[in-house]
């Protein structure tokens, strides 16, 4: 992550735009379902450079931006349930990512609080998302059935969580992270 060339993007978007950033959603995350015995240092390395290092980094960027022009912002993480309650020994990796990031945010919401800022995480379950394709077809129907409503959740009711918290909806929520799951259990 190349932090002054991330800057110098924001900047250019600001002034394109003609509006400081006073929302932001981190949305990264990959996860390749791989099982425990066959991960490797590499695969680690690539996990936790997207979801954690990449996401510290660029929740930085923006803060310290939203800080040195006095906006009172909002950044919202989006993080997993995993990194609350493990899942899977094939997402040992992308677990132990997320519970890093959700700590991360914690740490990082408290740090800007003072300024106005208010960062926090939305931890979904599993989602009908294209990052989930690939899991296996037993994998699916065993996780499937711990699903209280039944259902994975589509992506708009993420994104109405996401945008409730990071609204003025949420303007009382700072450092939580706030898990959207259908029940799971």
């Amino acid at each position: 992550m190349n932090e002054a060339a991330f800057g110098q993007f924001l900047s250019d978007a600001v002034a394109a735009i003609g509006a400081e950033i006073a929302v932001a959603v981190d949305t990264v995350g990959i996860s390749p379902n791989t099982s425990l015995e066959d991960q490797t240092f590499d695969e680690w390395k690539q996990v936790f450079e997207a979801n954690v290092y990449r996401c510290f980094f660029s929740t930085r960027v923006v803060a310290n931006r939203m800080r040195d022009n006095g906006v009172k912002g909002s950044i919202a993480l989006i993080t997993s349930t995993n990194g609350i309650n493990s899942q899977s020994s094939i997402s040992v990796h992308y677990d132990a990512s997320k519970a890093a990031q959700g700590h991360m945010m914690h740490i990082a919401a408290e740090h800007y609080a003072p300024h106005g800022i208010r960062i926090n995480g939305i931890a979904p379950g599993w989602i009908n998302a294209k990052m989930n394709d690939p899991l296996p077809k037993d994998e699916y129907d065993k996780e499937a059935a711990k699903i209280w409503c039944g259902r994975f959740a589509e992506p708009a009711e993420v994104a109405a969580l996401t945008a409730f918290v990071a609204g003025s909806g949420g303007s009382y929520i700072f450092g939580q992270n706030l898990m959207i799951d259908g029940g799971y259990r």
